[in-house]
């Protein structure tokens, strides 16, 4: 029984999955309601703890996809305008320099309004 428990124990690390809450050595029956209902409240409060970090986690992943998937979309807005403009001879580099910036602030400008603009219920 022991050597079962260490292999699952060993199993769950190998899982990264989180400690159990009762400790190993910890009777297998408890000997009051009470005692029980701590040991269920405690569990509880592990988990809500747990869930609470992993949903901050997730708001924090989140952000950063959000932001990388907006410097995507710059970038190529970006290289459009450049193939759209290096296909006709006449631009030169000070052209190309200002057709970005030109860009850059548009996306700017629009990027702010929308943040302006009253958010509306993001469906996933």
């Amino acid at each position: 029984m022991k050597a079962r428990e260490d292999s699952i124990l060993s199993d769950l690390k190998t899982l990264r999955a989180p400690e159990p809450v009762e400790p190993r050595d910890a009777p297998a029956k408890v000997a009051t309601p009470e005692d029980r209902l701590k040991l269920l409240e405690a569990e509880i409060n592990s988990l809500r703890s747990r869930l609470q970090s992993e949903t901050v986690r997730r708001q924090l992943v989140e952000e950063a996809c959000e932001n990388e998937r907006r410097r995507r979309k710059h970038a190529e807005d970006l290289l459009d305008d450049a193939r759209r403009e290096s296909s006709v001879p006449i631009v030169v580099p000070a052209m190309m320099d200002a057709f970005e910036r030109l860009a850059q602030l548009t996306g700017e400008t629009l990027m702010s309004a929308s943040e302006q603009e009253p958010s509306s219920a993001k469906v996933w």
